[in-house]
């Protein structure tokens, strides 16, 4: 018996050398429905922790959501104002807190992310400290006696959110891509906004703040990740605060199911009017594998080529040999399945810009793209994959994400799978892709070409390009 146990105990010392050496992630414990999982590595000074709280989206909802995100990373029972947590968290040698939305599909995320050193020079730590003021923010919000959240930080934080929306409004390139997802969703929930709906934000409640605090701790799907040097200590606290989350069988996302595939709707060419100095090129195009294929690596890699880089034929040929475009670039969106191309031009110059643009992809569908072309767009590939592994934020995001995808790689693996693309790889990918439909945002001056045209009227006062 003696030896068996010795055996075990240097089977418990080799594993845990072996998850610290390879920096991949285990699942520690299930606190409750919460899966806790933890990313060892001993590389970094600071460590990381994550909340990641996952619903259906709902635009009444999410907009609920992103207001009450801002009104609990704002202050605390603890720290009752903005200039008192920011103090604590500064006396905890530079930790931070941040809150970030994302839409998944027709998924809604909400992360908390704490980052702070793991151990001091009086062998304190900070993280420590740091995770439990996160849970504060968290478990312990700043209410009335009639559980309502401070009415001064609602409308404090109602009017930074409506800034938010007013900032990405007026940046006219994020604008027109808003706009091209919205007409291309329809009445699908891909459409809705990771800060829900601008028009709905004044009519937000009390009542309607309490259910979505509710919603966030008892109907959501919860996961913690951490990243960074192991600490028992760390662990035992985490796991005894997130006992204190409400004990619920909560609901289960599983990829492939959840998010669910998107199908756009008919657009062919929307041309809307603004008072803009450059028009604004939206072109969609559907074809790509679903978010949770191996073959994302692939679209990566032909998405360098057609406009991800400097290099790229998008670049290359309508901006620099011909001269039609200010910028232009393409961007997949992984659970739309879709290849967005965009670019800012001169207003005359939409015409001759949109089919310079489509004959790039047909080059690449044909195969009409030379070989140092498709090298660079592994080596820059190639560096991001490998750069990803110095920075400790981007080594979980990767994780995270992996999980909502149903695929989580390594470096390693990644990098196997790179050497295998080829130029008819990139060929047929390319040749899936099929044109969706066009979003123009133009000057009201110029002469509009067919398709569905319409007429904004403008304000000056909001809207500057």
């Amino acid at each position: 018996m003696l030896r068996l146990s010795n055996r075990i105990n240097q089977d418990l010392q080799d594993i845990r050398k072996w998850h610290t050496e390879h920096e991949e992630m285990a699942c520690l414990n299930t606190v409750g429905d919460i899966p806790f999982y933890w990313l060892s590595t001993n590389r970094f000074a600071r460590s990381l922790a994550s909340l990641v709280f996952r619903m259906p989206a709902d635009r009444r909802q999410t907009t609920a959501d992103a207001l009450l995100i801002n009104v609990l990373t704002a202050c605390c029972r603890r720290y009752p104002s903005r200039p008192q947590l920011a103090a604590a968290l500064d006396h905890l040698y530079g930790a931070s807190i941040d809150a970030h939305l994302d839409r998944q599909g027709d998924m809604q995320s909400i992360m908390l992310t704490v980052s702070a050193l793991h151990q001091w020079t009086d062998q304190s730590s900070p993280f420590h400290d740091a995770i439990d003021v996160m849970f504060d923010l968290l478990l312990h919000p700043l209410m009335d006696q009639d559980g309502c959240f401070d009415r001064e930080i609602v409308e404090s934080e109602r009017n930074n959110l409506r800034m938010e929306w007013l900032a990405r409004e007026n940046d006219r390139g994020k604008f027109a891509y808003d706009r091209c997802v919205e007409l291309l969703s329809g009445d699908q929930r891909h459409g809705i906004s990771s800060l829900g709906d601008r028009d709905l934000l004044a009519k937000i409640t009390q009542e309607d703040l309490k259910r979505s605090y509710q919603r966030l701790l008892s109907g959501s799907q919860v996961t913690c990740y951490v990243a960074g040097q192991r600490q028992p200590l760390v662990r035992r606290m985490i796991e005894e605060r997130l006992a204190r989350l409400p004990v619920v069988q909560r609901p289960v996302y599983t990829p492939g199911s959840c998010p669910r595939s998107f199908t756009p709707q008919p657009m062919e060419t929307v041309q809307e009017y603004k008072d803009v100095a450059q028009a604004r090129i939206i072109m969609a195009y559907q074809g790509l594998p679903p978010y949770f294929s191996f073959q994302t690596l692939l679209t990566s890699v032909m998405n360098n080529m057609l406009g991800g880089d400097v290099y790229s034929l998008l670049f290359d040929t309508v901006r620099e040999k011909m001269g039609l475009a200010y910028h232009v670039f393409s961007m997949n969106q992984r659970y739309l399945s879709m290849t967005f191309l965009m670019a800012g031009v001169a207003p005359e110059q939409v015409n001759a810009a949109c089919e310079a643009m489509h004959a790039q992809v047909e080059k690449m569908a044909s195969g009409d793209f030379s070989d140092q072309l498709l090298k660079r767009a592994l080596q820059m590939t190639e560096t991001s994959i490998r750069s990803s592994g110095d920075d400790l934020g981007s080594m979980l995001q990767r994780q995270i994400a992996g999980m909502a995808h149903g695929r989580t790689l390594g470096t390693a693996d990644m990098l196997s799978m790179l050497t295998g693309i080829g130029r008819e790889d990139i060929r047929q990918i390319a040749a899936c892709l099929k044109p969706s439909g066009i979003y123009l945002l133009n000057r009201a001056a110029v002469d509009r070409p067919h398709g569905n045209d319409r007429q904004e009227d403008q304000d000056d006062s909001q809207h500057n390009d």
